[in-house]
């Protein structure tokens, strides 16, 4: 026994026996499945292939039982795995004694995981069809029954074929072979078997698409791919380098193997996916749907963002604007008395639409206001949803409304006129030291700064504010009592206005007063904007960054 893998050899080597993809299918399994006993190798034959290290007439048999899973899953693979399907895959009740799946069940099961294999030619499939059971187990209702039942799915030599290029499996349908230890009377309803599901595009079919369709953007998808040690893992697709796999370098790059893709998600929506066979890109799988459909679902959705919806959620208010410390909102400050009963009569909103911010992206800060935020706001649904994304911590140095896209043009020239006296305010190096946490009004949950750092950003923020408004730009007149600050919760506005009286109790911040949050670097500042669709990476959309290198 290794670990918690058992390995039962018929005096044959042990690695040479097994081909470098089977071993490297159970090198995944043993850490996926890592309790004792979990999975276990058997390995039989007579006689060893050159090229592969198996022959015709060997056999691979491996056995999961999943910790949550009544069963035991038992695969046998043959020398010509995975280019042909398991030779048997069998299901045994793990305790006989207790509740079990019905015969029926069973037969049921393993139809579906025949077809799944047939699916999954060409790719290592034992993971595959190992989850594909739990899941079928989940939605099979147990009965009781007594005795071992044991159900097992023979495949007879069938011609299965795959391209270099495609794990596609040619049309071509086996001979099929069920066998239930049962009664005499149970028989399997093998038209089941006959009703064959349409052939699902690869992963490397996907790939491609991506690849070489120019209406999709690359940086808008991510790969979901089994790693051999942690399991399932997430990377953006440009992560990854996509040529030949033995040219990488894979100590400054990411490659896999393809039959490692589990999924892709377009943002943050599944649009293919293996185990489930889920195919939103060409829909092969039947769906009636198609990565064109979830392009035009996303433009809808960008069409009918409501700005009330994108203010209440990032920045309407004192998320990260120039709160006083009375926590007025920024949107607020924008409009007289008098212009209030000009947009009511127009019915014009004058929200505010962008600002100027400097990001957070220290690992530590963000770590910290995880935590802070997590303690503050546990058992509180309220509060659970008034945590800032660690993805949109940032510090607000100027706050505006655009009213003509000609008005984001000269603040863009603003900002690159500014370059140079910007940086200057920041030179040679300021870093941003949050000592405290401060609870301001019950309404929001802080990091000030104080001190050089303070009189710095106010610098900056006066600079950028003062040119816009000679400019004509519609400016926040909060930086004049501008109070620094990184925002970490925030009551919605919705709240507030259902339930007035609702505020953070203050004896639930108290304990973090002195916390030392991390620093920050001002490498960097930011034109975002509130009313458009945030950034693949969760930032705001971003009009334009400056650097604050004077170089």
């Amino acid at each position: 026994m290794a670990g918690s893998v058992m390995e039962v050899e018929s005096g044959l080597p042990a690695r040479s026996f097994m081909s470098e993809e089977i071993q490297g299918e159970i090198d995944i399994l043993k850490s996926i499945y890592s309790s004792e006993n979990e999975v276990i190798i058997q390995k039989e034959g007579s006689t060893e292939n050159k090229e592969n290290g198996l022959s015709a007439s060997s056999e691979v048999i491996i056995k999961v039982s999943p910790d949550s899973c009544p069963c035991t899953v038992i695969v046998t693979l043959s020398g010509d795995y995975p280019s042909k399907p398991p030779m048997r895959i069998e299901i045994t009740e793990k305790n006989p004694e207790k509740t079990r799946l019905s015969v029926d069940s069973l037969q049921a099961i393993l139809q579906t995981l025949y077809q799944t294999a047939q699916d999954n030619v060409g790719s290592p499939m034992v993971f595959t069809l190992v989850e594909k059971f739990k899941e079928l187990v989940e939605q099979e209702s147990s009965s009781s029954s007594s005795g071992e039942e044991t159900q097992q799915l023979e495949f007879a030599d069938e011609r299965v074929t795959s391209t270099p290029d495609t794990d596609l499996v040619d049309d071509v349908k086996p001979k099929k072979k069920i066998k239930a230890k049962k009664k005499k009377s149970d028989v399997v309803d093998t038209s089941l078997i006959n009703t064959k599901k349409p052939p699902m595009k690869t992963a490397t079919d996907v790939l491609h698409r991506i690849m070489w369709d120019d209406c999709l953007d690359e940086k808008n998808f991510v790969v979901g791919y089994l790693d051999r040690f942690l399991g399932v893992l997430e990377q953006p697709f440009t992560a990854f380098d996509w040529g030949d796999l033995a040219e990488a370098d894979d100590i400054t790059v990411l490659a896999i193997p393809r039959h490692r893709i589990q999924y892709f998600k377009y943002k943050d929506v599944i649009v293919w996916d293996k185990t489930q066979r889920l195919d939103l890109v060409f829909g092969s799988t039947g769906s009636g749907m198609t990565i064109k459909d979830v392009l035009k679902k996303f433009e809808k959705e960008d069409a009918n963002f409501e700005e009330k919806e994108v203010c209440e959620s990032n920045l309407t208010d004192d998320e990260g604007g120039m709160d006083t410390g009375e926590c007025e909102d920024d949107f607020e400050r924008l409009q007289t008395s008098e212009e209030d009963e000009k947009c009511v009569k127009t019915g014009k909103s004058r929200r505010a639409t962008h600002f100027v911010s400097v990001r957070i992206t220290a690992k530590d800060v963000i770590e910290n206001v995880q935590k802070f935020q997590r303690t503050i706001s546990e058992g509180d649904e309220i509060l659970q949803k008034a945590c800032i994304v660690p993805e949109k911590l940032h510090i607000t140095l100027c706050v505006m409304r655009f009213e003509d896209p000609k008005e984001i043009e000269r603040t863009l020239n603003v900002l690159k006129e500014l370059h140079r006296d910007l940086a200057l305010c920041f030179a040679p190096v300021t870093i941003l030291h949050f000592k405290k946490v401060e609870c301001w009004q019950g309404r929001v949950v802080v990091c000030p700064l104080e001190g050089p750092e303070k009189e710095r950003l106010k610098r900056a923020a006066d600079l950028i504010c003062d040119k816009l408004k000679e400019e004509g730009i519609d400016v926040s007149d909060g930086h004049k009592q501008f109070n620094p600050h990184l925002t970490s919760l925030k009551i919605k506005p919705a709240i507030r206005k259902k339930d007035k009286k609702y505020k953070i109790k203050q004896e639930l911040v108290s304990p973090h007063q002195e916390t030392d949050v991390g620093c920050q670097d001002v490498d960097e500042i930011h034109l975002c904007s509130m009313t458009d669709r945030p950034r693949a990476d969760g930032f705001y959309h971003t009009l334009a960054t400056i650097s604050m290198n004077l170089d």
